[in-house]
């Protein structure tokens, strides 16, 4: 899984379970079963939620608005689907009075020749 050394070095850093609360969703059936969590990734202090299924972007959004303190930033970076969800659930949290900053970023054809996603 490409996230894990960048998602292993997050967790050493100090406090960060009561800081970061991590949720992978897992599309690919094949992924489910070659990546599994491994235990540099996943200790008791540390929360690490594995879902095998897409995302519900809108509810994940409104979760996080309700507990909102301060600013809040959304990137998304993934197929064509995944991004339209994603900006339309900001577009809802602002709509209602949130303030909620969005990026997306291009998850195109040229990735996957390379086989990088």
């Amino acid at each position: 899984m490409w996230v894990r050394p960048w998602l292993a070095e997050i967790l050493k850093l100090p406090n960060c379970s009561a800081l970061l609360t991590v949720k992978l969703f897992v599309t690919r059936e094949l992924i489910q079963q070659r990546h599994l969590p491994s235990p540099d990734i996943s200790n008791s202090e540390t929360v690490i939620s594995y879902f095998y299924k897409r995302p519900d972007i809108m509810k994940l959004l409104q979760e996080e608005v309700e507990n909102q303190i301060g600013a809040m930033f959304v990137m998304v970076c993934g197929p064509g689907g995944l991004s339209d969800d994603a900006r339309a659930a900001v577009r809802q949290c602002q709509r209602s009075g949130h303030e909620v900053c969005f990026e997306e970023n291009c998850f195109s054809w040229w990735w996957r020749i390379r086989g990088l996603f």
